[in-house]
């Protein structure tokens, strides 16, 4: 599973619940392991990944922005102005974010079992024949 939050709590952005994602929320790691330990899911890697996400954003920003006339072509009441300065603007603040001087976004990829499991010893395994 990999999430995007915070090592500290910190509230969802606005604009994120309002217009991105509603009803989403940006938990914070410790709250993130908390619930897996409630639900009886056991931990077995936690791998830092915000400067590869960082790099995804602005890939999506860079790939939206090019191919924005063939996005509102599909549906131009839909994806009208409104929706372009939106993810225009979400996008942006996702990079800024993620920068290492920026706000502390943290993308997070958590490897969990369910009961006790034969996961390896070290990562190894993830780079072999690469």
């Amino acid at each position: 599973m990999s999430t995007t939050g915070y090592i500290k709590k910190y509230p969802t952005e606005f604009l994120t619940l309002k217009y991105v994602f509603p009803g989403g929320s940006v938990p914070s790691l410790p709250r993130t392991l908390e619930l897996l330990d409630e639900y009886g899911l056991e931990i077995v890697d936690v791998e830092e990944l915000s400067s590869h996400y960082r790099r995804t954003a602005e890939e999506w920003l860079t790939n939206f922005e090019a191919r924005w006339p063939e996005i509102q072509r599909i549906d131009p009441k839909l994806f009208d102005e409104h929706f372009r300065r939106v993810w225009t603007y979400y996008l942006s603040g996702v990079i800024e974010n993620f920068r290492a001087d920026g706000g502390g976004l943290c993308l997070h990829h958590i490897t969990f079992t369910k009961g006790t499991g034969s996961y390896p010893m070290n990562r190894r395994f993830l780079y072999a024949d690469r």
